[in-house]
């Protein structure tokens, strides 16, 4: 449906979503297409974004954002904090085993820095999210 030029390192990248593409058989017959070194095939199997409804792990549940993150496990909390942009504390927050009610427990950052050695600006922005999603 639309087409841009565009390359990588000089080499050409075709991308489409288009699987009735009338072209797509050149893929497995064309002596350069179907050469594995020249051409990458990345086929999904699922959507290739995530909604909206999978932003937090207990989007479902109904009861106070307190008690959700106090129910989240090591892995919810870090998943959580990857889909605000905060992959790094993530996974400090992962490997140290901070699970919600641990986060629920840390009043200032400065805390959150002496216990995890996370940067001042890291922790404040852990806090502000978990406070936001608190509200």
């Amino acid at each position: 449906m639309y087409a841009y030029p565009y390359t990588l390192c000089r080499r050409a990248v075709v991308a489409t979503f288009d699987l009735s593409a009338s072209n797509l058989e050149l893929l497995q017959t064309d002596h350069w297409l179907s050469d594995s070194r020249n051409v990458m095939q990345l086929r999904l199997n699922g959507p290739a974004w995530e909604s909206e409804a999978a932003e937090t792990p207990a989007s479902q549940d109904l009861s106070p954002p307190r008690e959700q993150m106090a129910a989240w496990g090591a892995d919810q909390l870090a998943d959580f904090l990857t889909t605000k942009d905060l992959c790094g504390p993530a996974e400090v927050l992962r490997a140290s085993g901070v699970a919600g009610a641990d986060l629920l427990a840390w009043d200032t950052a400065t805390e959150l820095q002496v216990d995890l050695k996370l940067t001042p600006f890291a922790a404040r922005k852990v806090l502000a999210t978990r406070d936001a999603f608190l509200v």
